[in-house]
């Protein structure tokens, strides 16, 4: 139950930051190119976690 609770977070991480960075880059113009870049890496960082955590534990 813990581990599917953690990896629910894992998933919800990337969600939250691109809202967080669009809500805080929202004064300027680069607000896009940085909130689409920063999802990204953290999606993609999630995911690698994601799918290597069950091997692991």
């Amino acid at each position: 139950m813990a581990t599917i609770i953690l990896y629910m977070a894992y998933l919800l991480v990337p969600v939250l930051s691109f809202l967080f960075m669009f809500k805080l880059l929202d004064n300027n113009n680069k607000r896009t190119r940085y909130s689409v870049y920063y999802a990204s890496l953290m999606s993609a960082f999630c995911l690698i976690v994601f799918l290597t955590g069950p091997q692991i534990s």
